[in-house]
């Protein structure tokens, strides 16, 4: 027995006769709905999309090259820090050698986006 969800939004989708046939038969074979089937699809295509935008996959020397240099950044330069005195400006960050941590008090934006970053070899 599925568990029951709230399912309080909808998408309307307007196709061809053929394709409406094509999916009635494809969620006749799977055992479920439509509006399930096309649901499930959709959104195992928009999980891989999101995934593939969101990601990078480097290979095993190009990892251990980023580990490096995570391990030994480089000095900032002149247009670095003009650049993090832009961001700052705009955002309200603080300047005393914590560089991304917003004023206590301020309404700087935090993304959301998670980026992964994956090794090829595993």
């Amino acid at each position: 027995m599925k568990a029951k969800t709230n399912r309080e939004n909808r998408i309307s989708i307007r196709c061809d006769l053929w394709t409406h046939q094509l999916l009635d038969k494809a969620a006749a074979y799977t055992h479920v709905s439509v509006s399930e089937f096309v649901l499930a699809h959709a959104r195992a295509s928009a999980e891989q999309i999101v995934q593939s935008h969101e990601s990078i996959t480097l290979t095993e020397p190009d990892f251990q090259a980023f580990l490096a240099a995570l391990d030994a950044p480089a000095e900032p330069n002149a247009a670095l820090d003009r650049a993090f005195n832009a961001h700052s400006a705009v955002t309200n960050l603080k300047q005393d050698g914590v560089r991304g941590l917003p004023e206590e008090g301020s309404q700087a934006l935090v993304s959301t986006s998670k980026t992964r970053l994956t090794p090829q070899c595993c």
